[in-house]
């Protein structure tokens, strides 16, 4: 898609469930998303492309009660800019 598309741009956006302390879980998707550009730019994309961004567990997709719903917010998005 990055190929493809060169002038395109991504926010790299990591979730964590509800799990832990809420700045424990800020530093952890923070540290993925982090993560995540290092893997893209090893990859070939350029690092200028690239928007990492941890939102901890601010933007649940599902609520935190079960361990099945928890899976479903710790998550990367990928936002086009």
């Amino acid at each position: 898609f990055m190929a493809k598309y060169p002038a395109i741009r991504l926010q790299v956006a990591c979730h964590t469930d509800n799990t832990g302390s809420a700045p424990a879980n800020l530093t952890l998707s923070g540290r993925r998303a982090e993560a995540m550009v290092n893997y893209l730019v090893m990859n070939g994309v350029s690092r200028n492309r690239l928007v990492p961004k941890g939102y901890g567990g601010t933007r649940p997709i599902a609520p935190n009660y079960q361990e099945s719903d928890r899976k479903n917010n710790r998550r990367v998005d990928f936002v086009i800019l």
